[in-house]
């Protein structure tokens, strides 16, 4: 909850995956377009493997300061993503720290460093938009959405705004500067727990989910087929759920029995 106050940049994602990460506190992942980049984004944190297993095919290059032993393996033998380490590396210099903010919740970066690291490498092409957008269909109302992580400081708390006709969300006593327009909560076990707490989590497979738009909530289930395969969104027969034009907020969950609504 100290680095709360400091996050920047991540009302201006397209995507932002929230992960389970050691001690079960989230992280986020954030996916920018490259031509909406924000002023600065932060703070920048490590990297786990299903970080970034999660993010192809959508994603082009990430940002990040170091990693797991295992994040920094799979980065390494990548060339499907290009990683760029904060605290090596060649481009670490392109990072900054703020002398305001208290380590680890103190390192940035600005737009025109990552513009500056990305005109220097050939990405690959991205395909976007990855989801079909549609009109809202008939489904129960979900105006208020609550997610326990079974400490006050950490639950979580999406409130429909019908003016605005997307979600305010609270971390704890936080309000997120970030008002996704979809929420998407994917019920994805946690298979061990390793060296230092850190989670095994796979995320090759399937399994149920929870889409909440414009007030309402449609149930379904996530696909991955392989780690460069993007994840299938789909409601029980099978089609491809429809979504609201802007930001998409998809959580990981070991159980969507965390999570209520009315």
């Amino acid at each position: 909850e100290d680095a709360r106050p400091y996050q920047e940049g991540i009302e201006d994602a397209l995507i932002v995956e929230e992960w389970l990460v050691e001690g079960f506190i989230s992280r986020f992942v954030a996916v920018f377009n490259i031509d909406n980049l924000p002023k600065r984004v932060g703070p920048v944190r490590s990297l786990r493997p299903y970080f970034l297993m999660g993010l192809l095919p959508w994603n082009a290059m990430i940002f990040h300061a170091g990693g797991s032993p295992e994040a920094l393996e799979l980065a390494g033998q990548s060339n499907k993503l290009i990683t760029i380490n904060g605290i090596s590396g060649a481009y670490y210099d392109h990072f900054e720290r703020d002398e305001d903010i208290a380590p680890p919740h103190d390192l940035f970066i600005t737009r025109s460093n990552m513009l500056d690291i990305a005109e220097t490498f050939t990405r690959s092409e991205v395909s976007w938009p990855p989801f079909a957008y549609g009109l809202a269909k008939d489904a129960p109302i979900a105006r208020t959405i609550d997610v326990n992580f079974f400490n006050p400081d950490h639950n979580v708390q999406y409130t429909f705004s019908s003016t605005a006709n997307g979600y305010t969300r609270s971390n704890g006593t936080v309000l997120n500067h970030a008002k996704p327009d979809n929420v998407v909560i994917l019920e994805m076990p946690i298979q061990g727990i390793g060296e230092y707490g850190r989670l095994d989590i796979q995320i090759i497979g399937k399994g149920k989910l929870l889409l909440f738009r414009a007030g309402k909530v449609y149930e379904g289930t996530w696909q991955k087929t392989s780690e460069f395969s993007q994840f299938i969104f789909t409601n029980g027969e099978y089609k491809p759920l429809t979504f609201s034009r802007g930001q998409t907020w998809i959580m990981m969950l070991p159980t969507l029995d965390r999570v209520t609504w009315e």
